[in-house]
């Protein structure tokens, strides 16, 4: 991440501009030292905020992207992390930064949407485009009454957490909690760890993807205080006094492929949902769900078990209102699906869970891997017509380096064919724009951009695109394609 030449853009920028404004920015290069003595809080609000970016009162822009960079180092905070509008916080992949909350530490060490005494920085729903990766967060030198949070995260679409490690106070009466989120709209986590804690997760938002969450020693392991519907995958949960609380009026509740060990209880819902307005709220799916020395599985809101628990497996085990056939009056179930539907065993892993693929930002690759676009001509001024430059890089570098689209916007008057066994990644969510008579006609739509290999298999989250097939020079760690 720090030896690769940036010569990102942002096209539309005026204040300060194009060629000036700095789209990477290194939180050490604003005086930030990661000694874990020195308060680096204000070097590092300064690095988000640098050169007029998207803060208090900027409702939203995307003239203003930013990648925040921490090299590896023990970053003390005495006050909050405030990541602005179109902004990634990125830690070393491969040796994550710790950001210590100093003691008397009472907030949220990043916080995504701060109060104020004239409300929020930014409208939840509207709160888009914010990422943060490979960081370890350590709330531990902070009093266990402080009620100290390692992410504020009311955030809408775009937005990702990855690769995160927050370490809390065990003590029994500990009110720190990992991750809080009250509302907003959308997003995505994969990689998270939560030790300690009164809740891993207190969460509520309309609907979120989470994958690959391990929460070890809360009281809490998740509590979802309000949701429509949330998809967990691959949830691992540990010595905690209780795994799963549901408040009432939650929507639905997703779970698949869980590994639940030493917690008494695992789920406890407080919305039975029968005879609800809301036809979906209370419901909740459990898919292969391995229980190891758990007490009670399910236990509603008159803590009636509902779910056994044990050793065991739950292959399925649904609450909610089910619809049979063309019928339009619901009966209320809770039990133990009788007939699982099959699962595809080119679906799964080897352990048996649905295959899945994190994100990653390719650490494995030296720097001399990546093959620049901007290098090799294209502008990504947003006037310029790249199309030529662009056929040109890729046609030269797939399969052998991973084709770098620096931060830009790039116009092109003509569909970008992208070679299956390719690997492309953009920079801050680059952008490429289609212009032209090629792309005029709306009764014959054109791709602006085409796996050349119609039948690849695909993978996309956070506008990564991957194909799994290889025709030329492979990388030596495996082929992909991301965009």
């Amino acid at each position: 991440m720090q030896t690769i030449t940036r010569r990102g853009t942002s096209a539309y920028n005026t204040n300060p501009g194009p060629a000036t404004y700095k789209v990477y920015r290194n939180v050490m290069d604003y005086g930030a030292k990661g000694d874990g003595v020195t308060d680096d809080t204000a070097a590092i609000n300064t690095a988000i905020s640098d050169q007029n970016r998207c803060g208090n009162g900027c409702a939203s822009s995307t003239l203003t992207p930013a990648i925040v960079f921490f090299p590896s180092g023990n970053y003390l905070v005495s006050g909050s992390i405030i990541p602005f509008y179109l902004t990634q916080l990125v830690g070393d992949a491969t040796n994550p930064p710790t950001i210590t909350a100093k003691a008397g530490f009472g907030g949220s060490v990043i916080d995504a949407d701060p109060y104020t005494a004239n409300g929020q920085y930014w409208t939840n729903q509207n709160n888009f485009f914010k990422s943060i990766r490979h960081f370890v967060i350590d709330l531990t030198r902070t009093s266990a009454t402080s009620g100290a949070t390692g992410i504020h995260w009311q955030v809408a679409q775009a937005t990702t957490l990855v690769d995160i490690v927050i370490n809390m106070n065990t003590d029994p009466s500990t009110n720190h909690q990992g991750i809080f989120m009250e509302n907003g709209s959308g997003g995505y986590m994969n990689g998270l760890i939560m030790n300690g804690g009164q809740y891993g997760l207190n969460v509520g938002n309309q609907q979120f993807t989470v994958r690959n969450l391990t929460v070890n020693g809360a009281r809490t392991g998740i509590y979802a205080n309000w949701a429509w519907g949330w998809t967990f995958q691959d949830l691992n949960i540990n010595n905690c006094a209780m795994g799963f609380e549901i408040n009432a009026g939650v929507g639905s509740e997703v779970i698949i492929d869980g590994n639940i060990s030493n917690t008494p209880i695992f789920v406890r819902t407080l919305d039975t949902s029968d005879g609800d307005t809301v036809a979906s709220a209370g419901s909740i799916v459990l898919d292969n769900i391995q229980f190891s020395n758990v007490t009670y599985g399910v236990v509603d809101s008159s803590n009636v078990v509902r779910l056994a628990g044990g050793t065991t497996t739950i292959r399925e085990w649904f609450q909610g209102d089910l619809y049979a056939g063309t019928g339009t009056t619901p009966s209320y179930q809770q039990s133990l699906g009788a007939s699982p539907p099959e699962k595809p065993s080119a679906l799964l892993d080897s352990n048996g869970k649905i295959y899945s693929r994190s994100r990653t930002d390719y650490p494995q690759y030296a720097a001399s891997a990546f093959a620049s676009v901007k290098a090799a001509g294209a502008i990504g001024d947003g006037v310029t017509d790249d199309t030529v430059a662009i056929k040109s890089f890729i046609a030269a570098n797939w399969g052998c380096k991973i084709l770098f689209f620096d931060s830009g916007t790039y116009m092109v008057t003509d569909t970008i064919l992208v070679p299956t066994g390719s690997i492309v990644v953009g920079e801050v969510w680059t952008l490429i724009i289609g212009d032209g008579a090629n792309f005029a006609d709306q009764n014959n739509p054109r791709a602006v951009i085409q796996v050349e290999e119609t039948r690849a298999a695909l993978l996309l989250w956070n506008g990564t695109l991957e194909t799994k097939k290889v025709n030329r020079r492979p990388l030596p760690l495996g082929t992909f394609i991301s965009v």
